[in-house]
């Protein structure tokens, strides 16, 4: 079994304390898209990410960031703010997205859910107000079929951002 490991793929990310609790921070520089993977390699296809998210809006400037399972050829839950969008991406395509409000001075709860059926997988994105409810049904669903696939599955869970606007992304709360 392997230990719970942090991997920095891209970017600048570091360990952060505000008011006695601990962070992840995303550093605004250098300015291009930062991943970093965090614990074993995930075992099934039953699994979930989920993490708390503070990115800050500089004049016209968002940032972009989310959560996501299975590295590189996974997916990836992302809170496209420019666009007042959630998004639902797979190798750098998105393949769903669902309007959402996204709030420059609030964290942001972003959870994706994966579960198996017989023939695909059903992916489910939800964001929300940190200090609201989680809310009832997903922002967003969608089925992704095995056979479509260019590469198999496999790797960790993980987070990404993109600082466009010289401020850093924090996170909180990783599950």
């Amino acid at each position: 079994q392997e230990s719970a490991v942090f991997k920095t793929i891209s970017g600048s990310w570091s360990s952060f304390e505000f008011e006695g609790k601990k962070m992840i921070r995303l550093s605004p520089e250098p300015v291009k898209q930062g991943r970093i993977d965090m614990g074993p390699i995930l075992p099934s296809y039953d699994v979930m990410i989920s993490a708390k998210i503070l990115g800050k809006q500089k004049r016209r400037l968002k940032p972009r960031m989310g959560v996501g399972l299975f590295g590189t050829y996974g997916f990836t839950l992302r809170i496209a703010a420019a666009r007042n969008k959630l998004e639902l991406v797979q190798y750098r395509e998105v393949i769903a997205g669902s309007p959402c409000d996204w709030n420059s001075s609030a964290w942001q709860m972003l959870e994706l859910r994966m579960r198996a059926q017989k023939t695909y997988w059903i992916l489910e994105g939800a964001t929300w107000a940190a200090e609201a409810e989680k809310p009832e049904k997903p922002t967003l669903v969608h089925h992704a079929y095995p056979a479509s696939m260019t590469h198999p599955l496999y790797g960790r869970g993980f987070l990404t951002g993109s600082p466009y606007n010289s401020f850093p992304i924090f996170f909180d709360e990783v599950k």
